[in-house]
């Protein structure tokens, strides 16, 4: 029988408590330089940085959250600034 914890992690919902708030900001700061542009997910995804969107999302709050607490541009809708 799997256990709680076990599940979480097959599941992929066990958040890693290695990554700050800092480190989010530090990473969407450096994708925001590579991209010269604000990062959306599917992009920074494909920078392979760390720590993930997911990990992102849940530790900040959201993208759009974190995209502010680092000084970058929100997007309110795909396309729109």
């Amino acid at each position: 029988m799997i256990g709680l914890f076990d599940g979480m992690v097959a599941s992929g919902h066990y958040m890693s408590t290695e990554y700050t708030e800092q480190d989010c900001i530090s990473s969407l700061r450096e994708a925001a330089l590579k991209l010269e542009k604000s990062p959306t997910q599917a992009e920074y995804r494909n920078l392979d940085l760390s720590p993930c969107v997911t990990h992102i999302c849940d530790i900040v709050g959201s993208w759009n959250e974190a995209k502010r607490a680092a000084g970058i541009e929100t997007y309110d809708q795909v396309g729109e600034a």
